[in-house]
């Protein structure tokens, strides 16, 4: 996980140190991810104003200024249940593309992720959505963030797409993506997970991902399809020790955990590490379908995710026009 060292003043070690004796925690660690919960329990109901808190001993006037990149996020309400009871396909890059035949999914609604648009059926399937996770800076500068994402609108049509707010100075200050339609997504470290279940409110933060897949699945839910079909999510890495796409990438850039010829370079206990957080991402988005009422289902052939319900691709494309095989792979 990307890591960002924060050098405390000694003002805020002072308050830190408060926080500690208030919350009667005992490590550090502890005490600040009760801060962390605390904020982010308060600021979803402040936007640049003053906020009363009620508390046990009391109420609090509190004065808390709005997250200008808060703001950029506000429309995506716009985007709730916009598919209410429909289906889609997220179509991630995993090599088991190349077992399936993607033109089927010609009218179908597409989320395609990354640099997906680099497979040869891309202009045949022409996703509606096309989804980027935040970029860490550790991993790309921001001239080659420019670049990637030139590229990109060179080559996704008419998608609509979803960035991190981290990345909209770059596009502001390039022009890019002009006259396209980009949705921003807040994505931060340390998030709180939603309770019993409920979904992540795209208007308001949102955590950082193992995997573009998850993110995905987020807006899919909150879009409120009703059927989730994952293709190319094959993370089966930590068996094969080699990390492939099914296509040859348009554009390029150093990934240090994948040496020559996609051997991963990673140590299996880090890797085990990682593959433990994004299982939980994983499990989190099955149950929050669940609460919500949709369901996710793997398609991806001889995936290792086994969070969700495996289904035949080839089989689901039978009959796409009936609302009953829709709601049901197994009428397929």
């Amino acid at each position: 996980m990307a890591q960002y060292p924060i050098t405390l003043s000694d003002s805020l070690e002072t308050i830190a140190a408060s926080l500690q004796e208030v919350f009667h925690t005992r490590t550090r660690q502890d005490t600040m991810r009760h801060a962390l919960t605390l904020l982010d329990a308060i600021a979803r109901h402040a936007d640049g104003d003053t906020v009363t808190v009620m508390t046990k001993n009391g109420a609090l006037d509190l004065y808390l200024p709005a997250d200008p990149l808060l703001k950029l996020v506000r429309g995506n309400r716009r985007l709730r249940n916009r598919h209410a009871g429909e289906r889609c396909f997220i179509v991630a890059s995993g090599p088991s593309l190349k077992r399936i035949d993607l033109k089927a999914l010609a009218g179908e609604t597409v989320m395609t992720l990354s640099r997906g648009y680099s497979h040869p059926d891309f202009d045949a399937i022409a996703p509606r959505y096309h989804c980027i996770t935040r970029i860490f800076r550790e991993h790309m500068s921001d001239e080659k963030i420019r670049e990637f994402f030139i590229d990109m609108d060179r080559r996704i049509g008419s998608a609509e797409l979803f960035l991190s707010t981290s990345e909209e100075s770059i596009i502001r200050k390039n022009g890019i993506f002009f006259g396209r339609t980009v949705n921003y997504l807040h994505q931060l470290d340390d998030i709180p997970v939603p309770a019993n279940g409920q979904m992540y409110d795209l208007c308001r933060s949102l955590p950082s991902v193992q995997s573009v897949p998850v993110l995905a699945l987020m807006i899919a839910i909150y879009m409120g399809f009703q059927d989730i079909y994952l293709l190319g999510v094959d993370h089966d890495e930590v068996w094969t020790r080699t990390y492939h796409y099914a296509h040859e990438p348009s554009f390029k850039f150093a990934d240090p955990s994948v040496g020559e010829n996609g051997k991963v370079v990673t140590t299996t206990y880090d890797l085990l590490q990682n593959y433990a957080v994004l299982w939980r991402e994983y499990r989190r988005c099955r149950m929050m379908a669940e609460e919500n009422g949709c369901r996710i289902y793997n398609a991806s052939p001889g995936s290792a995710l086994d969070e969700f319900e495996r289904v035949d691709f080839g089989g689901l494309m039978l009959s796409p026009s009936s609302a009953s095989s829709r709601g049901n792979p197994e009428a397929c």
